[in-house]
């Protein structure tokens, strides 16, 4: 019974042996399996870092620019400011006439007075309206 009972633990051994053999070829599989995942998995990484990086340079580029701009465009502004005032302010020299010097008719450029209204002058305002009154000669 001896050789019986040792045959049927060969076969058992042998049985075990297999399978563990099995169990090792598909651990193997797998293993090699999550090692090519593993570096398509860290060369994505690379890439995709480097990606990163590259966008990162490109932000910081356009944010300098943007910056630069908005200095520019604020120049700009200040300078329009300063320009429509210079403009506004030759309009108004160009729509204001100059003085007048004054007229010497023989009369008298002070306030009118009783030699003014009833001495044979008239009296009349300046040429730009209410302002300095002239006393003329009536004609």
């Amino acid at each position: 019974m001896c050789i019986l009972q040792a045959a049927e633990v060969e076969r058992q051994l042998s049985t075990q042996v297999n399978s563990l053999r099995d169990d090792f070829r598909e651990k193997s599989v797998s293993t090699s399996q999550h090692m090519s995942r593993l570096e398509s998995l860290q060369a994505e990484i690379k890439m995709l870092s480097e990606r990163k990086r590259e966008l990162e340079r490109r932000v910081n580029s356009i944010i300098e620019e943007n910056e630069f701009l908005q200095t520019t465009v604020d120049q700009l502004q200040e300078r329009t400011l300063v320009l429509e005032r210079q403009c506004h302010d030759k309009d108004l020299q160009v729509m204001t006439p100059p003085p007048e010097p004054a007229r010497a008719t023989g009369g008298s450029c002070l306030p009118p007075t009783a030699e003014c209204t009833s001495g044979g002058a008239e009296r009349r305002e300046g040429p730009a309206g209410p302002g300095p009154t002239f006393c003329q000669p009536a004609v």
